[in-house]
């Protein structure tokens, strides 16, 4: 997971520390989600509550807010190097990750599509340019 800022404005710029960006607007996955509890989790543990302006669980959706001025949000690293130009990226204090995974019925796990899905997902995964972040943020 990667913090994701605008490359212009008054936003640009990777700050130094996350609690910096208080006062600006974020785009965050919903509260009751997995993704929106940690990311508030992280922004209350930097001494902060978000200010949450765009709320939704699809992250090309923030990405293109960010692009576009409008908030600063927690963007998947796999998502990166396709979605996010016009943004600055910045490595999070740990380093956090985020593990997906596919579930299916027993016994179905061998099936060709499921085998193919699941493959093509490790290939993305294989195949992603390293990321490039700005520098990483101190706690």
């Amino acid at each position: 997971m990667l913090l994701a800022v605008p490359s212009r404005g008054p936003m640009s710029g990777p700050p130094q520390r996350l609690a910096e960006l208080g006062s600006a607007p974020w785009a965050l996955d919903p509260p009751g989600t997995a993704s929106g509890d940690w990311a508030r989790a992280v922004c209350r543990a930097a001494g902060f509550e978000p200010q949450v302006r765009y709320e939704g669980p699809d992250p090309l959706l923030h990405a293109h807010l960010v692009r576009t001025g409008h908030a600063v949000a927690f963007i998947p690293g796999l998502i990166a190097a396709d979605h996010l130009h016009g943004t600055q990226l910045a490595r999070l204090p740990g380093d956090p990750h985020r593990t997906l995974y596919t579930a299916v019925r027993a016994g179905r796990a061998g099936h060709p599509a499921v085998r193919a899905l699941r493959d093509a997902m490790a290939q993305v995964v294989a195949d992603r340019p390293a990321q490039s972040p700005a520098g990483t943020l101190r706690e």
